[in-house]
């Protein structure tokens, strides 16, 4: 069974890798997950030291650590081919029924994207709504299906 965790822990890092390289717009990040995750794996790592355990004995909490770093380091965002909204939340374009982008600050927008009737992906950028439109545009989702709402200027 040491060996299987072993295994599953270069799997994961072999999936967070193509995360991070299939992504063409990142989300914000949750800092939170990351701070939690990152010393929930820490902790993990530490514990080999700690315990002064060779590596098959060991392959539990390196497995525990890595799968909470890729929990806390997986991006959300759009990548050429869908929505990536989390570990769970993997959905390609042509399921997407509505996507509706807000702008909240010049450089701040939520794009909302709903698949169906029940299932919606929010997700905030440091883009324009305008360049996000764009690129949704390129990935084959019709103008019917997207929705903008820009903020308002102020001109006191």
């Amino acid at each position: 069974m040491d060996y299987v965790y072993l295994l599953m822990s270069v799997v994961l890092l072999v999936i967070l890798g193509l995360d991070l390289l299939k992504l063409k717009f990142r989300s914000r990040m949750n800092w939170l997950r990351l701070t939690i995750g990152i010393i929930i794996a820490g902790l993990s790592f530490g514990s080999i030291k700690y315990f002064n355990t060779d590596l098959i004995d060991a392959s539990s909490n390196i497995f525990i650590g890595i799968a909470f770093l890729v929990f806390a380091c997986w991006q959300r965002g759009l990548s050429n081919w869908g929505v990536i909204g989390g570990l769970n939340a993997v959905k390609p374009y042509p399921l997407v029924t509505h996507i509706q982008i807000i702008q909240l600050k010049p450089q701040d927008t939520q794009v909302v994207c709903q698949f169906g009737t029940l299932q919606r992906i929010k997700l905030r950028f440091k883009a324009s709504p305008q360049m996000l439109q764009q690129f949704l545009r390129e990935h084959s989702i019709p103008d019917k299906r997207i929705e903008v709402e820009m903020m308002e200027e102020n001109h006191d």
